[in-house]
């Protein structure tokens, strides 16, 4: 089974790829399905000015805080995350 493990920093939680089904099968560690987003639904705000994602390398992370806290990571051109 090929397997691609994603950390979630600070936590000892992931996201778990499994590419060895087709569609790939998208789960955090304990088998439950991360949320997902298009690219083009996930907005970021820098002051007042709205960024636009241009390229996304496969894997990038990053976290955002609100509540809750969530991590996002780039696979298979959509963002998956887990909110804790």
């Amino acid at each position: 089974m090929a397997k691609k493990e994603y950390p979630i920093p600070g936590t000892d939680r992931k996201i778990i790829v499994d590419t060895s089904v087709t569609p790939p099968k998208i789960t955090d560690e304990k088998g439950n399905p991360p949320n997902i987003k298009k690219m083009d639904e996930v907005k970021l705000l820098f002051g007042d000015k709205q960024a636009t994602f241009v390229s996304v390398p496969e894997g990038t992370s990053f976290v955002t805080q609100h509540n809750p806290t969530c991590t996002w990571v780039y696979i298979l051109g959509m963002w998956y995350y887990i909110c804790y």
